[in-house]
C-alpha cells in the first residue's frame, strides 16, 4: 500500500487456532480536538512490519502468541512514530496505550497505560517565545510612536 510517500505492506490475514493467538490492544489517543489529527488522519499501526486497521480509539489486534514489534505514528508521514515490543500470550490480550505528540514532529509515546502526551516543553517553549516576539514588537511600536506617547 503506498500511502503519502512511502509503501507499507498490509497484514496477511491467516486463520490461526485460538489456543494459538492473543490480542494486542492498541488505545489510540489523539490531542484535545483543538489541537488534534483526528479529523484529518487516522494513526497507522505496523505489527511485524505489517500495516493494520487502525483508528483513534480503542484497536484489538489478533496475532499468534509470542513476540510482536508494534509501530504506530500519527500521520501518513510517519509523524510521532513510536515503537516498542509485546510478548502475546496464547488466549490472552496484551494492553498498549499511544499518545499523539503536541508537536509534530516529536516521538509519540507508547507502552503500557497510562501514557502521557510528548513535546509539551517544546509547545510551551514556542508559545512563550511567540508571545515574547509580540511584546517586543508592540513594545516597539509603543516606543516609536509618531506624537510620543
Amino acid at each position: 500500500m503506498t500511502d503519502m510517500g512511502f509503501t507499507v505492506p498490509r497484514y496477511p490475514e491467516f486463520p490461526a487456532p485460538p489456543e494459538a493467538s492473543g490480542t494486542i490492544d492498541v488505545d489510540c489517543r489523539d490531542l484535545p480536538v483543538p489541537l488534534g489529527f483526528r479529523p484529518l488522519f487516522r494513526p497507522r499501526i505496523l505489527i511485524d512490519g505489517w500495516q493494520r486497521p487502525a483508528r483513534w480509539g480503542v484497536n484489538t489486534l489478533s496475532v499468534p502468541a509470542g513476540r510482536h514489534d508494534v509501530e504506530v505514528f500519527a500521520m501518513g508521514n510517519g509523524s510521532g512514530r513510536a515503537a516498542t515490543s509485546v510478548t502475546v500470550h496464547p488466549g490472552r490480550s496484551t494492553g498498549l496505550e499511544y499518545r499523539a505528540p503536541f508537536v509534530r514532529f516529536s516521538r509519540g509515546p507508547l507502552g503500557p497505560p497510562p501514557q502521557s502526551h510528548n513535546g509539551g516543553r517544546a509547545l510551551l517553549l514556542i508559545l512563550l517565545l511567540l508571545a515574547l516576539a509580540s511584546v517586543l514588537c508592540f513594545g516597539g511600536l509603543v516606543v516609536t510612536s509618531p506624537n510620543g506617547h
